[in-house]
């Protein structure tokens, strides 16, 4: 007998497959169903799904159980914009991953009363009149309004976390090369942990551009979107690299005939990489563009130091510290379950004491509580 309940279910699991552009037979395969005609029976509410079912359902549409036992379709951002997408069926599934992160996310600063109250300031974006100039007066605003200091390439991530509530992902990408996001979780970025470290505040400052003018880049033209591109890229380089900080540690000295270790010494000090500090020394006016081409294309680059030419990524935790400590204040608090805690770091019960190790976190309170209050707060 059908119930108004099984109806219900079927409706998000209709839902969310079309959302997800997957036929009935395509679901049938990738949930182990036995035929398409199951899919229709559960969509049409004829059959009812067995807590196998549902669990590796909410897996494979990357939403919570309970959203669809409560037949509640989480509502969608009103965009991710990514960029550079390399393989569109590999960015839709980590698309998913990291909304459902972004609402994990969510769900623990609002039960522990951790809200972001501070919110991202707007820019007035026409592609086809902002100049570099302007966005690049952008970038040094928004430097002096986070107060990223003298090595914004360092502090970025962390503010942008702690002090405006961007949430950031970092996970090895795929589908594409990042994406920013904004829907009833707030603003969000996803980087690529495959990049290297010396790249990611780039990124970083890449994806905060478009969240710093998301009004105009919802309705943007194709044509219009290559030119924002090249005005993000502007953006993320005078964000990490400010002028002004260069020109202190420069001087008025001339610079074009500075040997390697100069410039080294100085992207090491910005934390970036001597690419994109060389290229920022361009865009200044210090530096000829054929004088850049010219130490690219030394043979001498195969004398940089190991820290700044390595092409091997600093690997991080997927999850933000900032998410883990305020999903462990929420356990400790009597808020949520250890079961929903393993849930929320994507790991099993019994798993959850090495995953909090990670954090250099565990489940005695006495050892770890305060520090994770003091962290998250």
């Amino acid at each position: 007998m059908t119930s108004s309940h099984d109806v219900t279910i079927g409706e998000v699991v209709r839902a969310l497959r079309e959302r997800a552009g997957w036929t009935q037979t395509e679901l049938a395969e990738r949930a182990a169903l036995s035929h398409h005609q199951t899919v229709s029976a559960i969509e049409k509410g004829g059959r009812s799904l067995k807590a196998s079912e549902l669990i590796r359902l909410a897996e494979l549409f990357h939403v919570e159980v309970r959203e669809l036992l409560m037949g509640r379709i989480p509502r969608s951002p009103d965009l991710v914009l990514w960029r550079q997408i390399t393989n569109p069926e590999a960015r839709g599934k980590e698309e998913s991953v990291f909304l459902q992160r972004c609402r994990r996310y969510a769900f623990v600063e609002r039960i522990t009363d951790e809200e972001p109250h501070r919110v991202l300031p707007s820019y007035p974006l026409d592609p086809g009149k902002t100049s570099f100039e302007v966005v690049g007066g952008w970038a040094e605003d928004i430097g002096k309004t986070l107060s990223l200091g003298e090595v914004p390439a360092l502090s970025l991530r962390r503010v942008l976390e702690e002090h405006t509530g961007v949430k950031v992902f970092l996970t090895s990408l795929v589908g594409g090369s990042g994406a920013a996001a904004r829907g009833d979780f707030g603003d969000a970025i996803l980087e690529n942990a495959d990049e290297i470290t010396t790249r990611r505040a780039f990124s970083l400052g890449h994806e905060l551009f478009h969240l710093l003018t998301w009004e105009a880049v919802k309705t943007l033209s194709p044509e219009q979107e290559s030119r924002n591109e090249q005005l993000a890229n502007v953006f993320a380089s005078a964000l990490v690299l400010p002028a002004g900080g260069i020109r202190e540690r420069i001087g008025v000295q001339s610079i074009e005939t500075w040997q390697w270790h100069r410039f080294l010494s100085q992207a090491d000090a910005f934390a970036v990489s001597p690419s994109a500090f060389l290229w920022r020394l361009k865009n200044m006016g210090l530096l000829t563009e054929s004088r850049v081409n010219d130490l690219l294309a030394s043979p001498r680059r195969s004398d940089w130091p190991s820290t700044l030419q390595s092409e091997t990524p600093l690997k991080e935790s997927e999850l933000p510290r900032r998410f883990v400590l305020l999903a462990y204040r929420a356990w400790a608090d009597g808020l949520i379950s250890i079961g929903k805690l393993a849930e929320l770091l994507e790991t099993t019960v019994g798993m959850v004491e090495p995953r909090l190790a990670e954090y250099g976190l565990d489940l005695d309170l006495d050892e770890s509580f305060d520090e994770a209050t003091v962290l998250s707060s």
